[in-house]
């Protein structure tokens, strides 16, 4: 169970990675005020500390209730973070779509409105204290796995599972030579006991 727990929060976090390095949203969050882009780069960079731990974290949490809640807490965060990054990409979405709707002599008046808009201005505000929020959150869980005593581990379960998963044959709908065999001594036998 500790295996399907640690790739599933694997591939969580390779999803947000993906997110955090997606050309729309870097493009998006060099636009916005207040160093966002400065704070996601933080989130990468202690997401990655995490996820070193994960396979120590996974196999402590069975003896270790202390350890279950740092990856309960860890999750919770992981899934905030999703929702943030959603978010972003609704609205990098938005302003892509206003700005190709805009005519071209209208786009630096049309960019000035977008940025003294409201709506624009309270998104920044909401976005700069979530991103805040998260980052506080992941500073302290780091600190955390620290405190476990969590460290990255270089033969455990999960290189185990890893290097399982590439040494597996590739599956194939071909049947093997000795499938062929027992099929056609099979059908062998089958014709003979009919023939009785």
């Amino acid at each position: 169970m500790a295996a399907a727990g640690e790739i599933l929060l694997n591939a969580f976090f390779q999803v947000l990675f993906d997110r955090l390095a997606s050309r729309n949203l870097l493009s998006f969050v060099r636009q916005l005020q207040g160093g966002v882009d400065s704070e996601l780069k933080k989130w990468e960079k202690k997401l990655k500390m995490i996820q070193a731990v994960l396979c120590d974290a996974e196999e402590k949490q069975l003896t270790n209730e202390a350890v279950k809640m740092w990856l309960d807490e860890l999750q919770d965060l992981a899934y905030d973070a999703e929702d943030i990054l959603d978010e972003f990409a609704t609205q990098a979405l938005e302003s892509k779509l206003m700005a190709q709707n805009q005519d071209s002599s209208g786009q630096v008046l049309s960019f000035i409105q977008a940025s003294l808009n409201p709506n624009a201005i309270m998104f920044n505000y909401s976005m700069g204290s979530k991103i805040k929020d998260i980052t506080s959150r992941l500073e302290q869980l780091c600190q955390e796995r620290i405190e476990l005593g969590l460290q990255p581990l270089t033969g455990g379960s999960s290189s185990t599972v890893a290097a399982a998963a590439h040494q597996r044959p590739p599956s194939s709908s071909v049947p093997t030579e000795r499938e062929v065999f027992r099929s056609l001594f099979n059908l062998d036998i089958a014709d003979r006991c009919s023939d009785l």
